[in-house]
């Protein structure tokens, strides 16, 4: 039987709950590189602010939040629901850390580089992450100690539709509906469901023969 390691257990039954346990492993690694964190801080799973869910621009996967956006002073980091990868969800949680324990405005400026490449992200200042370093140095030593990240990747892409519904309209009462051109090119045209539009009258069936309704392309 192979043994369960702590990497592939789940500790944690919420995002947040393994999020802020990893926040507090990064604590000390801050005040290492002496750029230590703010105390207040939370951090939780959230579409980027100014985003909308269904969009496709998929280059914000975490935000932070200043203690002037909060109504009790806290800073916000919020990490994208559509990462599952646990080290690359790290590497979001800990940008965006970096920009918490980095001077008020700085952006992605110099200060922010030196604390993100201290801390062992990697990359561009605008997109620092996880990496092949980043991953085995900072990201798995603190999987094995909080274990598997509770989630499933959420996508919440909109299919666009592709099939063009074709207009039909009873010529008789102007009744309309409209069909996909497979339905039309497979079965035809839809007869309009309009009693008084009925031609003849069949005794078995109680009503007359239905028309059946004119294409407009």
């Amino acid at each position: 039987m192979t043994k369960q390691t702590n990497a592939t257990k789940q500790i944690h039954s919420t995002r947040e709950d393994w999020l802020m346990a990893a926040v507090a492993i990064m604590r000390p690694k801050f005040k290492a590189i002496d750029a230590e964190l703010p105390e207040k801080i939370r951090a939780s799973v959230s579409f980027p602010y100014g985003t909308r869910p269904t969009s496709s621009r998929g280059g914000v996967i975490g935000q932070h939040f200043p203690v002037g956006m909060s109504k009790d002073a806290t800073h916000e980091v919020i990490v994208h629901p559509k990462l599952d990868d646990p080290c690359k969800v790290l590497g979001t949680l800990i940008h965006e850390l970096c920009h918490a324990a980095a001077p008020a405005g700085c952006g992605h400026g110099r200060e922010f580089k030196e604390i993100g490449e201290a801390i062992g992200l990697e990359g561009k200042p605008t997109s620092m992450g996880d990496g092949p370093e980043f991953n085995e140095k900072v990201a798995k030593p603190i999987i094995a100690e909080i274990g598997r990240y509770p989630h499933a990747a959420l996508i919440a892409s909109q299919k666009k539709q592709t099939t063009r519904l074709i207009k039909c309209e009873c010529q008789s009462c102007g009744y309309i509906a409209r069909v996909s051109s497979k339905w039309l090119d497979t079965i035809g045209a839809p007869l309009c469901p309009n009693p008084d539009c009925a031609d003849g009258y069949d005794e078995d069936s109680g009503r007359g023969e239905q028309p059946e309704m004119a294409i407009i392309w």
